[in-house]
């Protein structure tokens, strides 16, 4: 049709020719837009920049990130929680950051990682023979931020390799904050941590492990090796086995560790086996163990073995071993110092070189500390004897440091003041127990906590309350604080004490109707003839209170 023209209509031609290459280009377009793949969002949305970054919603988007080392200099965000046993991963899960020795290779996550306060469930990470065995396997940089994730349940194994973390096999310049481990297991060979298996001149805040640890040599319960940098306000309470090096908070310790504690179970085959650090050339300040610590030489409430400062920190526990076992430091060597600590350890009779304080002192000093040796048990359960050796205790006003310290007085000692009491631990936070079974007694069916319940005006009704005035004076005598007259109900002319015999008629009476001496409540208020759950929420008020 376009060489029909007459010859010379080159005009017609052209317009021909523009016609049919306008009618290609629609083809053209027409077939890409059919037959092209469909562009999807990378990840669940973002584009991996600080203010927008990558979006996780699942465990496949887990296991994408560990496939795409190009994106571990990038931003992600958990969206959501995730269970990675919805996920059949094909092989092993792939970590995130990667290191080897031979031939050398570098290539860190130095990216940054916002749990978003969410939950990874159930993540197994098995890499035998390998270092660098976590979640992340290396973490690198000033930039690098792993924050607010929990996992729960985590199995990470490192066996026969070194720098095993649940988090991270090993962290350097970088820095993880506000992180909990819950349950699981984490093992390895060396350098093997709850969190982290080897802190490099990173940083470690505000992270929680509560999980079971095991390293042959030097492993921690938030990491196996801290060397250069700062761990501060973490605790871990689990169980932590192995051989040597073995610490309620790192195996070995050659930066800060501040404001921490410890729980739970520690065994050492061999030596430097302790509540916070098995080893220690650095600084401890301001923490505590009550961890039970077994181990064989060089075992100790705080420090297996210590050539650094420890200050203003405490221990109480059971501490077992053969040599050089102490409440506090099992051997303080090398210009070592232990300054304004408080030891009720119960060290192991049987074991050679042992003290309430050291087991053995080759060189440093002890200054200002103090065992039960040196006063009564009860009063490290006091403000005062912690505040007279320089201790800061929050709500205090006379100095200007950062008053870590409180404690319930005459109930227990102290703790750090970033401990969150669990929930329903509202009446001076050291455990739920009879005192917040008083006070939701007091404020049951109130719309608000502090609801002023008027019992000056009675309600007709004996309830809980009574029972909460009896439980105030359970245990006292006749001159001592919280002494109650009225809750004498035993034998009728009173014995002036309060214990199990007054219970026994208290109950005998427990909704009897008119049994108005056992309805304590209404002698204060207005009676009602009946011993029923108002006189036990009087009681609950203040059940054993100091």
């Amino acid at each position: 049709m376009l060489f029909s023209r007459k010859a010379g209509d080159w005009k017609a031609v052209r317009q021909e020719e523009k016609k049919y290459k306008k009618r290609g280009c629609l083809i053209y377009l027409t077939i890409l837009l059919v037959w092209a793949p469909p562009v999807y969002p990378k990840y669940g949305g973002g584009d991996g920049s600080a203010g927008n970054p990558y979006q996780i919603y699942s465990p496949a988007e887990m296991v994408q990130i560990g496939d795409n080392s190009e994106d571990w200099d990038k931003s992600f965000v958990l969206m959501s929680d995730i269970d990675m046993n919805d996920y059949n991963i094909p092989g092993e899960f792939p970590i995130i950051g990667h290191m080897q020795w031979d031939p050398y290779i570098s290539l860190p996550f130095t990216g940054i990682f916002d749990g978003n306060k969410k939950k990874i469930t159930n993540l197994t990470v098995s890499q035998i023979g390998h270092d660098f065995t976590g979640l992340f396997g290396y973490v690198y940089g000033d930039s690098a931020l792993i924050k607010d994730l929990t996992l729960i349940n985590p199995k990470i194994n490192g066996m026969a390799s070194m720098y095993t973390g649940s988090i991270a096999g090993r962290l350097r310049n970088a820095t993880i904050s506000g992180c909990k481990i819950s349950g699981g297991i984490i093992r390895g060979t060396s350098n093997v941590g709850g969190l982290a298996g080897y802190n490099l001149n990173g940083s470690i805040t505000n992270c929680i492990v509560e999980t079971t640890v095991y390293g042959s040599s030097s492993a921690g319960g938030i990491t196996g090796y801290n060397c250069g940098n700062r761990i501060e306000n973490c605790s871990f309470s689990g169980t932590l086995s192995g051989t040597r090096d073995l610490g309620g908070i790192t195996g070995e310790n050659d930066g800060q560790i501040v404001n921490c504690f410890a729980t739970g179970n520690i065994t050492g085959a061999e030596d430097k086996t302790a509540g916070l650090a098995g080893t220690s050339r650095g600084l401890i300040k301001c923490c505590y163990s009550k961890a039970n610590v077994t181990g064989h030489q060089q075992a100790g409430g705080l420090v297996g073995r210590n050539s650094g400062s420890i200050y203003d920190s405490y221990s109480h526990g059971i501490i077992k071993g053969s040599y050089c076992v102490g409440g506090l430091v099992g051997l303080l060597y090398e210009g070592g110092t232990i300054s304004r600590c408080y030891s009720v350890c119960d060290v192991d009779a049987n074991a050679e070189q042992r003290g309430s304080i050291t087991g053995l002192v080759e060189s440093g000093f002890a200054w200002a500390s103090i065992a039960p040796d040196n006063f009564q048990v009860s009063d490290m359960m006091t403000e005062n004897i912690y505040k007279m050796a320089g201790w800061e205790f929050a709500g205090e006003t006379e100095n200007s440091g950062n008053n870590p310290w409180t404690i319930c007085e005459g109930t227990n000692y102290p703790r750090l003041s970033w401990e969150k009491p669990i929930a329903g631990d509202w009446a001076c936070p050291d455990g739920v127990d009879i005192y917040d079974i008083a006070l939701l007694a007091e404020n049951w069916m109130k719309r608000r906590y502090s609801a002023d319940l008027n019992f000056a005006l009675g309600d007709g009704i004996v309830n809980l309350k009574d029972w909460a005035i009896f439980s105030k004076a359970w245990k006292t005598k006749k001159s001592v604080p919280y002494w109650n007259a009225r809750c004498d109900i035993w034998p009728d002319s009173g014995d002036e004490l309060i214990d199990i015999m007054d219970v026994y008629e208290f109950m005998d009476r427990w909704l009897t109707n008119g049994a108005n001496e056992f309805d304590i409540s209404a002698r204060t208020f207005r009676p009602d003839q009946i011993i029923n759950f108002y006189d036990f929420t009087a009681a609950a008020d203040n059940y054993q209170k100091n």
